[in-house]
């Protein structure tokens, strides 16, 4: 749902503040209209895995946390972009 990518976004963005990691610049998260756009953004940043759970659990989807955690870690980066469409 569009409402719940939106939500992710911003929750992306204070995790990434929270854990001192480099953050994606805003105007390049707003501009990411789709999972695809956004997945690239976090690819190219800290930790994607990592912090995708964070934000799925802060977001209390431990359903798609259940199921990140357990696909192969070579898979884990297209299931987030799955996870988000």
């Amino acid at each position: 749902k569009l409402e719940e990518f939106e939500k992710f976004k911003w929750v992306l963005q204070l995790t990434y503040f929270q854990r001192s990691f480099t953050r994606i610049q805003w105007h390049d998260m707003k501009s990411a209209t789709t999972p695809d756009e956004l997945v690239h953004l976090m690819v190219k940043n800290q930790h994607p895995v990592e912090v995708t759970k964070e934000v799925l659990l802060d977001m209390n989807r431990t359903d798609l946390v259940e199921r990140l955690m357990g696909t192969d870690s070579g898979l884990q980066d297209r299931y987030i972009q799955q996870t988000l469409n």
